[in-house]
């Protein structure tokens, strides 16, 4: 009886239990799903390279192959791209890589999978500068803020000579692969960054994906968050659109801006509605954005720092007597989940010399966004889509950071500081504001962004959107609009909001 109870103590013991792991329970619905996977891969066709990589535990490595079972049946051929490399936390569970590995070995036989450990790096004199961004971008999302970034950097010195040679290895790798396009996750988080550093050195073709629960985005030639192709869709848009078409999409542009004014629309950002209040009149309209989201990183340009940028803008609004600013801190951060670790306070004192002029609005402060765009002479975004709605409103923006929609004509953008102040003092003497023109532009960019290039769909790399879609039959997945239009996307290389733009205008 003492070897009995001796035996259930050492199996329910706390070092006996097994810890539970709900990645591996998605490498097992995935491996159910490739059962009947592969068949015959092509043997000529265009290779397309997919990278397939652990992405903090959820379904990112599925959703890749997934996508590389639909390109090898469009035939084409599909190279699997396995880097399972931890650069800043993308992968720092070997358990997970472990599984991954076993998963390509088993199901993934007759693709060729090449292995980043078997690469031969290749060095480039500029290695060291192109880690240093990634580097800079990766910290500020691992630590949620600039601040702590700094000091993630500082203690962390040993990181940057590890990207450094992995860019030399990525660079060796994909020149072996001889892939002629390339699918990849994110574009900047982890060692994602390094894929598109080296694509773009390359002149090689491809695209990024990423998104969050029931919706998905895919970018060509940029980072996925970042919207880059926006622009080639907008000018193609604008240049074709027939009158009526026109006005159909220019009002779903500006209905589509309503939602938000009244919070109905899917990303309910605002805690509450716009009430229309007329007391909330400031002439400058700062909107951040969250500092460590992906759609933030890798934009500064006439400013180093979001730090630095609210400090000289302060400084600035103290050199001119009666005008006012209001800072609005992204009303996402209320959440838990999306809350930043920078604390603004310390530079709010440093201008409390401004009195009422200056006043900020925290994330949880129960005022909707629009209550204060409406009343405002100009508006300095970030990166923040409220630039296109503050131009859809008549109102003059200034960028100082590189922005998707600085190019289209309805904002004004500036590369230096002096350039970014000279604009921001013309604003305020109401010299710049959008023309009616110019104010449709930001309709037919704000249709582009909110109801095209946002796919709402369950074919996303979220685990609860993966559980659901994992157990769909191959050729019924894909042949849901929004997966057609992606793969539609992806094979032609054109961007996804334009794809998505002559499917919906073709059922109106």
């Amino acid at each position: 009886m003492t070897d009995f109870f001796e035996t259930l103590r050492n199996l329910f013991s706390p070092a006996k239990r097994k810890r539970y792991e709900p990645f591996l329970d998605l490498v097992e619905a995935f491996r159910e799903r490739t059962a009947e996977w592969p068949g015959i891969i092509p043997t000529s066709g265009a290779r397309v390279g997919i990278l397939v990589t652990p992405w903090l535990s959820t379904a990112v490595p599925f959703f890749a192959l997934e996508c590389a079972e639909m390109v090898r049946r469009s035939g084409r051929i599909p190279v699997l791209l396995f880097d399972a490399t931890d650069l800043i936390q993308n992968s720092s569970d070997e358990t997970h890589s472990e599984a991954l590995a076993r998963l390509l070995a088993e199901r993934f036989r007759n693709f060729e999978v090449c292995d980043i450990t078997k690469a031969v790096s290749q060095s480039g004199g500029g290695d060291a500068s192109l880690a240093e961004p990634i580097f800079r971008e990766n910290s500020i999302w691992r630590s949620r803020g600039e601040v702590r970034a700094d000091d993630y950097m500082a203690e962390n010195r040993a990181a940057l000579a590890k990207i450094a040679a992995h860019i030399a290895r990525v660079r060796g790798f994909l020149a072996a692969a001889r892939v002629e396009r390339l699918l990849v996750p994110g574009g900047i988080f982890g060692l994602s960054g390094l894929y598109v550093a080296i694509a773009r050195e390359m002149a090689l073709s491809f695209a990024t994906f990423d998104g969050s629960a029931g919706v998905v985005r895919l970018t060509q030639q940029g980072i996925a968050a970042h919207l880059a192709d926006v622009p080639s869709a907008f000018r193609s848009l604008r240049e074709r659109l027939a009158p009526a078409e026109r006005e159909t999409v220019l009002a779903m542009g500006r209905a589509e801006l309503d939602d938000r004014f009244n919070a109905r629309d899917f990303r309910h950002f605002q805690v509450t509605p716009a009430t229309g209040r007329d007391d909330l009149r400031y002439d400058i309209f700062v909107p951040l954005n969250i500092r460590w989201d992906s759609a933030a990183l890798g934009r500064q340009r006439a400013f180093p720092s979001v730090a630095d940028w609210l400090d000289a803008v302060l400084t600035w609004v103290g050199t001119k007597p009666g005008v006012t600013i209001c800072i609005r801190q992204h009303p996402r951060e209320r959440l838990d989940f999306a809350k930043g670790s920078d604390n603004l306070a310390p530079l709010l004192q440093r201008h409390a010399a401004l009195g009422e002029r200056l006043r900020f609005v925290a994330a949880d402060e129960p005022l909707n966004s629009y209550d204060l765009l409406r009343h405002a002479r100009v508006v300095l975004p970030h990166t923040s889509t409220v630039g296109i709605e503050a131009a859809l409103l008549g109102l003059p923006v200034i960028l100082g950071t590189a922005v998707y929609y600085e190019d289209l004509g309805f904002c004004h953008k500036a590369s230096t500081r002096d350039e970014y102040f000279a604009l921001l003092d013309s604003a305020l003497s109401g010299d710049t504001k959008p023309s009616l023109e110019q104010r449709d532009d930001a309709a037919l960019a704000y249709y582009l962004t909110q109801r095209c290039a946002f796919m709402q769909t369950i074919f996303t790399a979220h685990p609860d959107d993966f559980r659901t879609w994992v157990k769909l039959p191959h050729e019924d997945l894909w042949a849901q609009p929004e997966a057609a239009d992606f793969r539609s996307a992806f094979l032609s290389g054109d961007p996804l909001s334009l794809v998505r733009h002559n499917r919906l205008s073709n059922a109106r």
